[in-house]
């Protein structure tokens, strides 16, 4: 079965209850996790997150954008700290001039319990952190 919004492990548990589907291993495919900031930030081309990601960072990549998307920067994770199985296919992060980061995954399908939602938010708290250090 397909269920689409389901937030966190303790929301997907009550569902599988539910559905009298308990016991039954629970995989994703795609997991979308934000936060806050706190600081707010320019988000121009060339500004001056993707040049301390340039200069600073071996661990994350600009990403390219539109012209038009002027009001967000777009990186991505390219050196992980997750173990092997963890590890996204592919891994987006925008982060708007409000400060607000929204980091997206995809899996092939990876089996989701409470113990990979406490990785996988523990490494996106840490991914968070270097970036709002990157900005000073």
């Amino acid at each position: 079965m397909i269920f689409k919004g389901v937030k966190g492990s303790s929301s997907l548990s009550i569902l599988k209850k539910d559905m009298q589907l308990e016991g039954a291993v629970s995989t994703v495919h795609m997991g979308v996790i934000g936060c806050c900031l706190g600081v707010r930030l320019q988000t121009s081309q060339g500004c001056y997150l993707e040049n301390r990601v340039g200069e600073m960072s071996s661990r994350f990549r600009v990403e390219s954008r539109c012209l038009d998307q002027c009001n967000v920067v777009r990186l991505s994770v390219c050196k992980w700290s997750l173990p092997r199985a963890l590890i996204p296919l592919s891994n987006d992060i925008v982060v708007t001039g409000k400060g607000s980061l929204v980091h997206r995954f995809t899996w092939d399908c990876l089996v989701w319990d409470e113990g990979t939602e406490a990785r996988v938010l523990e490494e996106c708290e840490q991914v968070a952190e270097e970036i709002r250090a990157m900005l000073g």
